[in-house]
C-alpha cells in the first residue's frame, strides 16, 4: 500500500481505512516472514543436520561478531 504523506485525508474515517489496511498488511508481512524463516530453519538442519535452536544460536553469534 502506497500513501503519499501530502495528500492524506482529513477524514477521520478515511484516515481510520488506512491504518487498518495498514495494519492487515503488516500482519500480512509478519506471517509471511515467519513462515520463511520457518522454512530456512528446516532447510539449515536437513543440510547440516543441526537442529533449530542451535542454528539459532550461531546465527547469533556470528552476527554479533560482525557488528
Amino acid at each position: 500500500m502506497e500513501i503519499d504523506p501530502k495528500q492524506l485525508p482529513e477524514d477521520p474515517s478515511a484516515l481510520r481505512q488506512i491504518v487498518m489496511g495498514l495494519l492487515e498488511e503488516a500482519e500480512r508481512r509478519e506471517r509471511k516472514l515467519r513462515q520463511l524463516q520457518h522454512w530456512v530453519e528446516q532447510l539449515r538442519g536437513r543440510v547440516t543436520g543441526r537442529g533449530a535452536s542451535e542454528w539459532m544460536s550461531i546465527s547469533y553469534f556470528s552476527l554479533r561478531a560482525r557488528s
